[in-house]
């Protein structure tokens, strides 16, 4: 891993750079499309997607890890998934088709009938653009993936603008999506240089399709944590309130989710060097999680309380339920790129029962959730219990990871001691400055402000005290200019 050091940092630099670029450019189109689109069409539009989602999961997820994996691949093993891809494309489309209807009166969302079909073209090239993703990682293209997906990025923000502001309504969300998926496999296909003929699959691939059923099996428990929630709220509360929880997390947990898939996309592949080394991974996946979890943290806080202020200007008054929302989900999104991590480790090397193990208190979280959310008709008890469930989900795989020998665990709960003081610190000081500055009290802005330069001052002049900088330092990756 220090060896490589260079290579990863300058990877997820990459990939982070063009997915923050995309997602900035994005905050413009959220802000403008919902103003043109009404709160109730973002929830048929949400309830689409999820169903969406679900298809593309059983149809297309695990073609990203099994391309990341390969330790030797060939033409003749990339033709053959291909070849699945495609095939599992059209299957996915047809049947977003035929259960549109039936999923949009599970929702109570009756716009989200036609919205799905129109996600059927997504569906038709979703394996596809996964086995591809999956290739570029696993061969170490981070700068063309980068570049694919800031190119489709834009491309996809243009046509998604004019669709919405032509139609405004929830089929037309769904451009930006569409367009983003169909541009990026375009680039991908001709840029890698893979074969392009696709061949039926081979017994030679079964142990690799049976490795993809466990991970999808693992992946549909995460899809019904992640779900049940959207859906007790669209169910309890109403399709205007699923709208609000859409925008809410568009804004509190998108720009951390790119983080989160930045150090995805780089790091996944490396853990298969750790599937025969459990000395390697019980000092390395501590410090990893450390890492992530200062770097994830005290953003997630901050944003969180900065959106709770800053939503009902930048949307409209209408979207003060949004606002509502934005703490606890930015708190849950932030939370999740330290657990995520332990778990794309415990995936990567095999460990399915493990990852599967930590799932159980976390649909135990998600349904209290959805029990008070249902007796109470508030949304709330929904909301923070999705904050909760990745840390319920996090301890437990820690503890499990320890007891197996994988990871020490005592060495990964003290790492979070330091990013939690920093995330209060930090959360309290964006709290002041909000109130501060709505109430147009300038000079405490100001003075504020002065403070937090002060304190970033002192924090570099006493780095090497800071774990994040000690960390950072033993794996290499402060080093990058040493060859």
């Amino acid at each position: 891993m220090v060896s490589r050091s260079r290579t990863l940092v300058r990877g997820t630099t990459w990939i982070l750079a063009a997915s923050v670029i995309v997602t900035l450019a994005q905050l413009p189109y959220a802000a403008a499309t919902s103003r043109l689109v009404a709160p109730q069409d973002f929830g048929s539009y949400s309830a689409a997607l999820s169903g969406i989602a679900l298809i593309g999961l059983i149809t297309a997820n695990s073609f990203a890890a099994l391309s990341a994996r390969e330790l030797d691949p060939s033409p003749q093993i990339f033709r053959q998934l291909l070849g699945s891809a495609l095939l599992l494309g059209a299957i996915a489309s047809t049947i977003a088709i035929v259960i549109a209807g039936p999923w949009a009166r599970l929702w109570s969302a009756p716009g989200a009938a036609s919205t799905m079909r129109w996600a059927s073209f997504i569906l038709l090239i979703l394996p596809a653009q996964k086995l591809l993703i999956g290739e570029a990682r696993r061969s170490g293209r981070f700068k063309l993936l980068s570049t694919s997906t800031a190119l489709s990025g834009f491309a996809a923000i243009l046509v998604g603008f004019l669709a919405v502001y032509h139609w405004r309504s929830s089929s037309a969300l769904i451009a930006l999506t569409t367009t983003q998926s169909w541009v990026q496999v375009a680039i991908l296909l001709v840029m890698l240089k893979v074969p392009w003929i696709p061949q039926l699959p081979s017994k030679e691939m079964m142990p690799r399709f049976r490795f993809a059923r466990s991970l999808t099996g693992v992946s549909l428990v995460h899809y019904g944590i992640i779900t049940t929630g959207p859906l007790a709220i669209g169910r309890a509360v109403g399709e205007a309130a699923l709208g609000q929880f859409n925008r809410a997390a568009t804004f509190a947990a998108v720009p951390l989710a790119t983080l989160q898939t930045a150090i995805h996309d780089v790091l996944y592949p490396e853990f298969r060097h750790d599937i025969h080394n459990a000395d390697r991974s019980w000092t390395l996946w501590p410090k990893l999680v450390a890492l992530a979890a200062w770097l994830a943290l005290p953003a997630g806080l901050a944003g969180g309380v900065a959106l709770r202020a800053l939503i009902p200007t930048v949307l409209g008054p209408q979207w003060g339920a949004a606002a509502s929302m934005a703490i606890p989900l930015a708190i849950g999104a932030a939370v999740r790129i330290p657990s995520s991590l332990l778990s794309l480790g415990l995936e990567a090397t095999g460990k399915l029962k493990h990852v599967a193990a930590g799932l159980v208190p976390s649909l135990a979280v998600i349904g209290l959730g959805c029990v008070f959310t249902v007796r109470t008709g508030s949304f709330l008890p929904m909301v923070w219990a999705i904050a909760l469930q990745p840390a319920a989900d996090h301890l437990t795989q820690i503890v499990l990871a320890g007891r197996a020998g994988i990871s020490d665990a005592n060495a990964t709960l003290r790492g979070y001691i330091g990013p939690l003081l920093a995330s209060l610190l930090l959360g309290v000081w964006t709290a002041l400055v909000m109130n501060r500055l709505f109430a147009a009290d300038f000079i405490a802005v100001i003075v504020l402000c002065a403070v937090a330069a002060l304190a970033a001052a002192l924090v570099f002049w006493q780095r090497t005290r800071i774990p994040a900088f000690r960390i950072a330092q033993e794996l290499g990756l402060l080093n990058l200019r040493v060859p």
